[in-house]
């Protein structure tokens, strides 16, 4: 009787379970953090009522343009979230992507005060040259470090704005180009829509303390240096110094929530990615891999030179390696399998009469 090893084999079948568990779990993440964003906007309210006399109608028109923008990043950030929890599932791959969409748009709004910001830096800069123009050889000699940093901080704003404009756009192009390339995690991808996500609110922080530095202690200290006779001009968006302070403590909650949102949309998009049918077939033989083609590649057990886990923080998590000689390394997420590692390491070392096993230890220093 002839042997046939396609007798004794064990299949691997992609499964959604359990990269909808962990998606599930990042979603109930994104819900706990909503919580402390709307702990946060309460904190943020009493003390404004108890410490800030003035009324959202005295503030300047910048500042209550980037209160109300903040609120709207927010609001659209908790939309997502709460639908993409519990519509979990059902949503196509396109309603996923409009999602991760809205949070770019989310985020982008908050550019709008930035860029606001920038057009007033640049007009006091303007009235501070003026001013410098009437005082004596002592006064520009104290003032022109301030003019120096003005200066700087105007083209600062004005380059760093081009920069977040482009890692925007960045972000669009990934999408594009992850969600276009079959079979891809978007690990590279993914970072750069975070790290674009994360850019517009960083920015707004770093503006809002500049403006307090401003405010509270240059402009006070220049005034003291000058006397009492020379008057620096204030601009009167800097009397909302109180305000920029609250707004810069919620855009650092602004900034996790955003971050949590992201990994819970990009989450289900990779579960809706999900291959179908069977991912690997272990015999005697050798592997039957699934490479997206119509028939899945035979490799040899003498021409794989490698069968390990590599470790990944991100979702969808640590990965199965294959190395197949004079070929591009196949790799899967575990989280994609319906079985453990430990089952494949047992159908291995099954069908190699323990000659060949699965290497895990790159991955102890997750577990």
């Amino acid at each position: 009787m002839r042997f046939d090893p396609e007798d004794f084999a064990s299949v691997v079948h992609y499964g959604p379970k359990r990269l909808a568990g962990e998606v599930k779990t990042v979603g109930s993440q994104s819900l706990r953090r909503l919580l402390f964003v709307g702990v946060g906007l309460v904190v943020m309210v009493v003390i404004w009522a108890s410490v800030g006399p003035r009324t959202p109608s005295d503030w300047f028109t910048t500042t209550r343009w980037a209160a109300i923008i903040v609120a709207a990043s927010l609001v659209v950030t908790a939309v997502v979230v709460v639908i993409e929890k519990f519509a979990f599932g059902r949503p196509s791959l396109a309603f996923h992507t409009a999602m991760l969409v809205l949070l770019l748009v989310a985020s982008s709004l908050l550019l709008v005060p930035v860029i606001m910001l920038a057009g007033i830096v640049a007009g006091y800069d303007q009235v501070m040259r003026r001013f410098a123009g009437t005082l004596g050889s002592y006064g520009q000699i104290v003032i022109k470090p301030l003019l120096g940093t003005l200066n700087g901080v105007n083209i600062g704003m004005v380059v760093a704005i081009v920069v977040v404009c482009a890692g925007l756009l960045s972000a669009f192009v990934a999408l594009f180009i992850w969600l276009r390339t079959p079979r891809s995690l978007g690990h590279t991808h993914r970072k750069v829509l975070q790290l674009a996500l994360w850019l517009p609110p960083g920015l707004m922080i770093l503006c809002g303390a500049g403006l307090i530095l401003l405010s509270k202690r240059l402009i006070p200290k220049m005034q003291t240096t000058l006397g009492s006779d020379d008057i620096v001009p204030n601009a009167a968006i800097l009397d909302d110094w109180l305000i920029w302070l609250l707004l810069c403590g919620m855009l650092v909650t602004v900034i996790m929530f955003l971050g949590g949102a992201t990994r819970l949309v990009t989450g289900a998009i990779l579960l809706a990615r999900l291959p179908q049918g069977a991912a690997l077939r272990i015999d005697a033989a050798g592997m039957l891999l699934d490479v997206g083609q119509p028939e899945p590649q035979r490799v040899a057990w003498p021409a794989i030179d490698l069968i390990a886990g590599r470790p990944r923080q991100a979702l969808p998590g640590p990965e199965l390696v294959i190395g197949r000689s004079g070929q591009s390394l196949w790799t899967m997420p575990f989280l994609f399998f319906d079985v453990l590692p430990g089952t494949i390491d047992s159908a291995i070392r099954a069908s190699t009469h323990d000659g060949r096993d699965l290497d895990l230890s790159a991955m102890d220093k997750i577990i």
